[in-house]
């Protein structure tokens, strides 16, 4: 859905309700089938895979500034 912002140029752009429900059903489904590949990694595996994780998002922010 598309509104008018605070300047005369800018659009806001919102999900509509049906919108929201899909994004919400998609993200538990990425929930489910990250727990289901990580079932069978050890702790240190999954722990080393949030370490990894977050260098390369930190990567990006780098670029941002």
């Amino acid at each position: 859905m598309k509104t008018k912002g605070t300047e005369p140029r800018q659009r806001v752009y919102t999900l509509t309700e049906h919108a929201q429900r899909i994004a919400t059903r998609l993200r538990q489904w990425q929930t489910e089938l990250e727990q289901q590949v990580q079932d069978n990694w050890s702790a240190e595996e999954q722990q080393l895979l949030k370490i990894l994780l977050n260098r390369y998002y930190q990567s990006f922010i780098r670029f941002e500034k």
